[in-house]
């Protein structure tokens, strides 16, 4: 665990960089597909059922209009991002998706003014091929390719 504090610390500076460059319009999703050890860090762990305990199966944050501050999700997985996104894109998830818009995060009023809605799929029609620039700053560019995230 002493190990992986500056790790935290490093990522968590990196973030707030990336924070504040962002538009105040912007909503930051940030999420790992497993779990850390998080004690010291405010994070509650579950019991495995084997008579372990665990650290949480994953961790998803999000911040920005319009999510509410200091809600909780009620067991997100991984399936629930990708609906998730494509609400707050403005686009109706697909009934063939696993997974579910995580509503407990937004608040009420956007929910009022937008409800969720759901198609039958995203794997029909067409698809537009247009190229839509991103207002990625070129250092996050930079740092993503150096993470192998983005080729080279």
């Amino acid at each position: 665990a002493r190990v992986l504090e500056p790790v935290y610390v490093n990522e968590d500076r990196r973030l707030g960089r990336l924070m504040a460059k962002i538009s105040s319009d912007t909503v930051l999703v940030v999420l790992s597909d497993h779990g850390f050890q998080f004690r010291n860090y405010g994070f509650n762990h579950y019991d495995d059922g084997r008579g372990g305990v665990r650290a949480p199966p994953g961790v998803i944050f999000l911040w920005g209009p319009p999510v509410r501050v200091g809600s909780r999700l009620h067991s997100p997985t991984l399936f629930d991002v990708a609906p998730t996104v494509l609400y707050l894109l403005g686009l109706s998830p697909g009934r063939d998706m696993d997974g579910r818009v995580l509503t407990e995060a937004f608040d009420p009023t956007l929910l009022v003014s937008r409800p969720v809605t759901w198609i039958a799929s995203h794997d029909e029609g067409d698809r537009s091929s247009e190229t839509i620039e991103s207002p990625v700053d070129e250092d996050v560019i930079r740092e993503l390719k150096a993470l192998g995230y983005i080729a080279q």
